[in-house]
């Protein structure tokens, strides 16, 4: 199969198992808030008409200040943000959350499908791939609970952000076009962080793949190379604690006098 032809497939693939993400949550449009959702959408001063956006940046995903010392210290100002302008458009409407989650998962699937293309060098791996992801049951939290959104969106960015990596690090020359691609990957991948806290891990996998699949490092020597810095490092930590002086302990006060 020629590149061009393998991929207007792949694209063909991805679009199907975006519209069969999109339909099999389809019947959560009608959810009410529930359980958590009530919390961070309901009972959150952030979402109201009157609060500032400037808030977002310094409260947590429920809208209590970060310093505060029942604050749950969950950072996700930018799912805040969707939630938010959700509000603007139709306030306590549950239907509106809903259908956005429902969206970002098939865009997600959509994403996912394009990454497994890199993966796999046959088409119907891919498909099966986005197909399962599309439809499994482990999902059904993040994409049918309002607050899983949170999930959704980072995993968004996230692929978003390390498409960009590879662009910039398959592309030749030393124009803009690199540099503007890797720029777009952190922002990204900011982004991603700003979701959720784990979005962050886009940035290992982006190193992890240069290292191994792009500069095609062994496996095995990497593996020895890890081990060598962490036994050395145990063993300069062991040396260091044997060569502490020991501390007698202090005498007591009646030996002292005497």
């Amino acid at each position: 199969m020629e590149a061009q032809e393998r991929v207007v497939w792949l694209r063909k693939a991805a679009l199907l198992c975006g519209l069969v993400g999109f339909v099999a949550y389809i019947n959560t449009l009608d959810c009410k808030f529930c359980l958590d959702d009530q919390r961070a959408i309901e009972q959150n001063p952030d979402l109201r008409r009157n609060a500032s956006w400037l808030g977002l940046l310094s409260n947590d995903f429920w809208g209590t200040p970060m310093d505060d010392p029942d604050s749950h210290k969950s950072y996700r100002p930018l799912t805040v943000a969707t939630f938010r302008l959700n509000y603007l458009l139709h306030e306590l409407e549950p239907m509106g959350y809903h259908l956005v989650n429902v969206a970002l998962h098939s865009v997600v699937c959509y994403l996912y499908v394009q990454l497994c293309g890199l993966v796999f060098a046959e088409l119907w791996p891919a498909l099966v791939a986005g197909l399962l992801f599309a439809v499994h049951p482990v999902h059904t939290e993040a994409v049918a609970g309002l607050v899983g959104r949170a999930d959704v969106l980072a995993s968004l960015f996230f692929l978003l952000s390390f498409f960009c990596y590879r662009k910039a690090a398959l592309s030749t020359g030393s124009g803009r076009g690199p540099v503007a691609w890797l720029m777009s990957s952190a922002l990204l991948a900011l982004c991603s962080a700003l979701s959720k806290e784990t979005g962050i891990t886009v940035v290992g996998v982006c190193v992890l793949y240069d290292y191994f699949l792009l500069q095609k490092m062994d496996w095995s020597s990497s593996v020895q190379l890890v081990w060598r810095i962490a036994f050395s490092f145990q063993r300069h930590s062991s040396l260091s604690h044997s060569r502490s002086p020991s501390r007698s302990p202090p005498l007591s006060p009646s030996l002292t006098s005497s």
